[in-house]
């Protein structure tokens, strides 16, 4: 039967050896950017980390699914990924035209065996398997977003290029107490402030952030006093004060106009002022939601 192609860091294995289309540990762990360690047996390997600094013992190579089904050589990674059984493995095997035969079932020293027991004779394993594509940015969008207390944003992550092997992504935000985000991008505003919310591409660490601004919105707006009597040959002013609900909401400035202004004018600040004999309706609107509220003014003589 051929000898198995022992050795560690030694090729085809190593960091730079056979890379693997899909490994799923014994506790239901997926594996992404994976490569051969050390072999074991015909069918028994170590796999490690692209990096070469976790090495995962004892992942038994396969060509077939959790059914015993042949693998389907036009699948994707992760949906081998979900398919085979938990701790195993599994590489497609090239062919000298560089098409790919099938997954194989043993690594032996000249030759690969495949999951329907054909041979495939080779002497160099460096081209088989999923060839790693390493991501090279990452692009977040919107950079900037300006949301509600208790309103939600979705955030966007673009891997460069459009074909990396692990588009796998972590978000962070600089400000929960602000803003939080969810491990899918779903950024929630929280309290008024600023936060920067930051992607990470697990595969090389890049990062891209965006911007949020968090605030509260006016719910309404209430004028004091509600109607205001004033008097020529006496009182002439009458200050108006307006409340903005709620008490946190971000933006409270408020405008003032008079319905009669030959009868009573009003300032920016809301201080009415008589003018002639008459009747007048002043009202305050919020900046934030256009909510108004009205006092009545007389004037007498």
């Amino acid at each position: 039967m051929g000898k198995p192609i022992a050795g560690r860091n030694k090729s085809p294995f190593g960091v730079d050896g056979i890379n693997v289309d899909a490994a799923v540990l014994a506790d239901g762990t997926k594996l992404t950017n994976i490569r051969i360690s050390k072999q074991r047996s015909a069918n028994v390997f170590d796999l490690m980390s692209v990096d070469g600094l976790t090495v995962y013992p004892f992942i038994e190579i396969t060509g077939v699914d959790k059914n015993g089904a042949a693998l389907d050589v036009s699948a994707t990674a992760a949906d081998l990924s979900d398919s085979i059984s938990p701790g195993s493995f599994c590489i497609s095997a090239v062919d000298s035209n560089g098409d790919v035969a099938g997954f194989a079932v043993k690594l032996l020293l000249n030759k690969v065996i495949l999951q329907n027991g054909s041979a495939l004779f080779m002497t160099d394993y460096t081209s088989q398997g999923q060839v790693i594509v390493a991501v090279t940015s990452v692009a977040v969008s919107p950079l900037t977003a300006a949301i509600r207390v208790g309103a939600t944003q979705q955030l966007t992550a673009t891997i460069a290029p459009a074909d990396a092997t692990n588009k796998s992504v972590t978000w962070v935000s600089s400000a929960p107490a602000i803003a939080t985000v969810s491990a899918t991008g779903l950024v929630s505003g929280v309290a008024n402030g600023t936060a920067n919310v930051t992607v990470t591409s697990v595969d090389g660490s890049f990062t891209s952030v965006s911007a949020i601004t968090v605030s509260t919105a006016v719910t309404g707006v209430t004028m004091t006093p509600d109607t205001v009597t004033l008097s020529l040959a006496g009182t002439t002013t009458q200050q108006l004060t307006a409340t903005v609900a709620p008490a946190s909401a971000s933006v409270k400035t408020v405008t003032y106009v008079s319905s009669a202004p030959a009868v009573a004018t009003v300032s920016a600040s809301g201080l009415v002022t008589a003018v002639s004999a008459g009747t007048a309706t002043i009202t305050v609107t919020t900046t934030d939601g256009s909510f108004t509220d009205t006092t009545s003014v007389t004037v007498t003589a």
